[in-house]
């Protein structure tokens, strides 16, 4: 399979993982939350995974966490989403960790056929000590994940070394509706098949920033999960 040709990938928890001609597939996805998949991506500065298209049920969860390290050899946790339902709403949620998210704020877009229909900028509610996880948007149950990009991008300049991170997933309802509507934390509805987060955080330039080293994959309640595409770069 062409797009993990030459990276280093290891089942996490009680999954397996088993290579074919044509896809990677993840095996053994229980009820624990803990098992999964990590790839190591090596500094890449964007890679995107394609899935064969899977849902998010009442019972599932989905989660990606993008592991960074600094030139002294130190791991961190850059980035976390989690796609899952929600009880208490009774919909399917995206939320990221806001401790991982810019102090100033992110950015929600969302796209409908290449086209920008929503733009919005929240602040983060980091300083909250009941907010971990910050629901952004939420679908209908049922909601198919096919799609998973990211992209990071560091730049010096006179106040120190800005960081970003971009991540977008797609937004395909059950049946395979185009045009799928989503409602935003804040009330707001509208139909996108593509949603992009950004997270924009400058730091001083002695501070030690991170390398995307790997991306770690973990699902609740799936007989199996298969990557059937995507690139690293």
């Amino acid at each position: 399979m062409d797009c993990l040709k030459n990276v280093k990938y290891y089942p996490l928890g009680q999954a397996e993982l088993e290579l074919t001609e044509n896809s990677l597939r993840i095996k053994n996805l229980s009820d624990s939350g803990l098992d999964g998949i990590m790839i190591e991506v090596n500094g890449a500065e964007d890679f995107n995974l394609d899935f064969k298209d899977f849902q998010i049920g009442i019972d599932n969860s989905f989660n990606v966490s993008h592991i960074g390290i600094d030139e002294w050899g130190r791991l961190k946790t850059l980035a976390q989403q989690s796609i899952y339902f929600n009880p208490n709403t009774k919909r399917v949620e995206t939320a990221f960790n806001s401790r991982m998210s810019s102090k100033n704020g992110i950015w929600l877009e969302g796209i409908l056929n290449n086209s920008t229909v929503f733009q919005g900028r929240y602040p983060n509610p980091e300083y909250d000590p009941c907010v971990n996880w910050w629901p952004l948007v939420a679908g209908a149950v049922g909601w198919v994940v096919s799609k998973i990009d990211y992209n990071y991008k560091k730049e010096s300049g006179p106040d120190g070394v800005t960081t970003t991170h971009e991540v977008s997933w797609n937004n395909n309802l059950s049946g395979g509706d185009k045009d799928g509507s989503v409602i935003t934390f804040d009330g707001i509805r509208f139909n996108a098949n593509n949603l992009l987060y950004t997270s924009k955080e400058t730091f001083p330039k002695e501070i030690p920033t991170n390398e995307i080293k790997a991306v770690q994959i973990t699902a609740r309640n799936y007989s199996q999960l298969e990557i059937i595409g995507g690139k690293i770069c």
